[in-house]
């Protein structure tokens, strides 16, 4: 599930990214959000995707906490940047759901 988790943080930091360059390029008068309110969520989106990596790297750890940190980073993510980050979301859910239930190996 670590794959996973880090696929769905770098699929997130590309869908951010995407969201700034895409804002950059569009000219003024089609921008239908204010330059603030765009640039504030892909900012939080970019903050969730290094959540849920941090995320993908805990879960041979503490997969319970990994878990929820990839949950959150699925559930805001998508809040922010809907249609961008919905396959992050799905990758983030699946590893996020599999670390909740998943049993620590004690050494």
């Amino acid at each position: 599930m670590l794959i996973v988790g880090l696929a769905a943080g770098i699929l997130g930091l590309v869908a951010a990214s995407f969201s700034y360059t895409v804002h950059s390029t569009v000219p003024e008068h089609f921008v239908v959000y204010s330059a603030s309110l765009f640039i504030e969520s892909a900012s939080l989106t970019l903050m969730f995707s290094i959540i849920g990596i941090i995320g993908a790297l805990l879960l041979n750890r503490q997969p319970k906490i990994a878990g929820l940190f990839m949950i959150t980073a699925a559930i805001g993510g998508f809040i922010f940047l809907t249609y961008s980050y919905f396959p992050s979301t799905i990758l983030f859910l699946i590893a996020g759901i599999k670390g909740l239930f998943t049993k620590r190996i004690s050494e």
